[in-house]
């Protein structure tokens, strides 16, 4: 972009100046002989010639960047930031696995197994085995075994931290990613 704006402003002034010296509308042999005395004595040629090329600038880079991004878009209408991260950011070879941190105080871990998409008012976040429980900030995480998952509601929730982890288990000779030990089994 700032290639393109660059273009534009040096494209804007020497349009500027070579349709202003032949309309006679700008003494360029005086505005480059002393610039700060030509704008003193014609004002009016000069902040009008100074809008001219603004205008072009402004318009020449607009113009450019739309055919140079024609159809280009970083808009990604396609959910929230929980599924950016939970979803598209993570590695096809891992599983977020999260911290969450409850407002009541509470820490549950464990690996994500769904969320809502859509940023309603009260999303929900489903972690899956393995899951562990913690009391309070600093406590010892306690295994959760007999729990094949967890449903959170977003009003619960204080923070959300978490890494991707590439965990493989093995069921029956298969090595398989932990999001998918409860299809196997």
């Amino acid at each position: 972009m700032l290639v393109i704006g660059a273009l534009a402003s040096v494209a804007s002034a020497g349009a500027v100046l070579v349709v202003g010296k032949l309309t006679k509308l700008l003494n360029t042999g005086q505005l480059a002989e002393d610039f700060n005395s030509y704008l003193l004595t014609e004002p009016g040629r000069s902040f009008g010639s100074l809008i001219v090329f603004y205008g072009l600038a402004y318009f020449g880079a607009w113009a450019a960047a739309t055919i140079r991004h024609r159809g280009d878009s970083d808009f990604r209408p396609d959910g929230s930031a929980w599924y950016q991260a939970f979803a598209q950011s993570c590695p096809a070879d891992a599983v977020p696995f999260l911290t969450v941190e409850l407002k009541d105080g509470r820490w549950i871990a464990g690996a994500y197994k769904d969320a809502t998409v859509e940023r309603d008012d009260n999303r929900e976040l489903c972690l899956q085995q393995p899951l562990g429980a913690a009391p309070r900030a600093g406590a010892q995480m306690r295994p959760e075994p007999n729990d094949e998952f967890v449903l959170l509601r977003e009003e619960d929730i204080r923070q959300i931290k978490g890494r991707y982890l590439r965990v493989f288990e093995t069921i029956d000779g298969a090595a398989l990613p932990v999001e998918q030990r409860s299809k196997a089994s």
